[in-house]
């Protein structure tokens, strides 16, 4: 099975992929169904396969949507655009309607008993057998306290033991000085927490990186950068528009993968983009 996916980074994915999505992609689309009145769908997980017919159509609203504005004239325009597209196209309409439906109020159970709620009153209301929680940033970390509903499914009573066998563990661990790593200084928990995942992925391979290098500001000028030598990064993230600091500095090697970090050349650079303009979801 091909697919591609787009998943918000406050999107907390409780259960394999490949455990739940199969039974529901017959169709070559998945999205999860109704997470409000007026909207048909959740656009902070998608699943398709290659061409599917849906998702080419809205790709194309999306285009003639902001072809005309720079602003957009509702926080929900993605979703009013599905349902725009389903409206004018029958045979995108009759796909959704063929797609198992699987509701987005379970994704977002955490967020409306409270992440912050008393997890001993309110997690007994979680199923916790639902494919992702969909979190948000928008939450006071001072007050997470230790027991908090959010700490349930990302908390440190669900990591596993440091001396759990890991992928790549007792492979020798490759000289790091020439790795690089992504950083961040926004406000946004999304942001930290692709950083958080690509440094643990890393470390999955016994590989830590001393280079930081600020995703907004510091990709081009890269500071601490040796001119002479390759240096590999994962480039996860979220890349804005019209930066400076973009495109990445030329010794910059994107790593599809932690290993064997085996540089894979200009042409897979990430191509600019600004997902913020492009799939903004809550």
């Amino acid at each position: 099975m091909k697919v591609a996916f787009r998943a918000d980074a406050t999107v907390f994915c409780n259960r394999p992929i490949d455990e739940w999505l199969p039974p529901l992609f017959g169709e070559g689309f998945f999205a999860f169904d109704r997470p409000a009145p007026g909207r048909m769908l959740s656009s902070w997980f998608l699943a398709a396969e290659p061409g599917c017919p849906a998702i080419a159509e809205w790709a194309r609203a999306v285009y003639d949507y902001w072809s005309a504005r720079e602003t957009a004239d509702d926080y929900f325009w993605f979703h009013r655009l599905f349902q725009s597209v389903c409206e004018s196209n029958l045979r995108v309409a009759r796909l959704w309607e063929r797609v198992p439906k699987i509701s987005a109020d379970g994704p977002h159970r955490i967020q409306h008993l409270g992440m912050l709620s008393d997890a001993a009153a309110t997690a007994p209301a979680v199923d916790r057998s639902t494919p992702c929680f969909k979190l948000t940033y928008r939450y006071d970390q001072a007050a997470a306290g230790p027991d908090c509903l959010l700490r349930r499914p990302i908390g440190l009573d669900d990591a596993p033991p440091r001396n759990e066998e890991r992928p790549g563990e007792g492979a020798p661990a490759r000289d790091p000085s020439d790795l690089a790593s992504l950083s961040v200084s926004t406000e946004n928990l999304g942001d930290h927490i692709q950083a958080q995942a690509g440094l643990e992925l890393l470390a999955r391979f016994g590989l830590s990186p001393r280079i930081a290098l600020d995703r907004d500001f510091e990709l081009r000028s890269a500071p601490g950068l040796d001119p002479e030598r390759s240096h590999p990064i994962l480039l996860n993230g979220w890349f804005k528009r019209d930066s400076p600091e973009w495109p990445p500095h030329p010794r910059l090697e994107p790593q599809e993968r932690p290993a064997p970090l085996e540089p894979v050349g200009a042409a897979r650079r990430p191509q600019q983009r600004d997902l913020r303009a492009s799939t903004r979801s809550d």
